[in-house]
């Protein structure tokens, strides 16, 4: 549902892409109510408007604020914006405060906190990438790369598996061929 109390006039030619000079006059909430349903089919028959300004809709219409999947304001004033926001709270309705100021603006979002529970205990998932125990062309890919001779740009390119690979080779070299039995052995 749109509402807006206002008529469309030439300054709205420049500011708003949704009237043309042809709605001159009309209510803006109807235009832009029209459009928005040109735009999206699935809105067919949902595109109410009203043509009343918004603190007097918000006076008289407290339960249709309630009751709405999203509330969008845009351009309302800080009070207006904040008794929307304690309505919504309510009914934990999401609330978009779109404000404008030429070429700069904002968008807030007010959600009340959801939450969540996880009923099952979390997992501890270990990723094998094989690195223990290559095979034979990944340990031969790996050992191409000479990090002495390598420039810095070419270091950051390399892929991080090939320093993990060789990190461990020189582990296994420097412990007799052993593998490290935890992260606090690698520090």
């Amino acid at each position: 549902m749109i509402v807006d109390d206002k008529k469309v006039d030439k300054r709205d030619l420049g500011n708003d892409f949704f009237v043309t000079v042809d709605d001159i006059g009309r209510p803006k909430a109807q235009v832009v109510a029209d459009l928005m349903m040109e735009m999206n089919p699935d809105l067919e028959g949902k595109g109410a408007f009203v043509n009343e300004n918004v603190n007097d809709f918000i006076d008289t219409n407290e339960s249709v604020i309630k009751d709405a999947q999203m509330v969008v304001a845009c351009d309302v004033n800080n009070a207006t914006a904040v008794r929307l926001g304690q309505l919504c709270e309510e009914k934990n309705v999401p609330l978009i405060v779109i404000r404008q100021y030429g070429m700069l603006g904002y968008i807030r979002l007010y959600k009340p906190e959801n939450t969540i529970i996880e009923t099952k205990k979390a997992q501890v998932v270990f990723k094998d990438l094989r690195l223990a125990n290559p095979w034979p062309e990944l340990l031969q890919f790996a050992n191409d790369f000479n990090f002495e001779t390598m420039e810095k740009i070419e270091h950051t390119h390399t892929p991080y598996a090939v320093i993990l690979i060789q990190a461990l080779q020189k582990w296994r070299d420097t412990h007799d061929g052993a593998q490290p039995k935890g992260f606090a052995q690698l520090n």
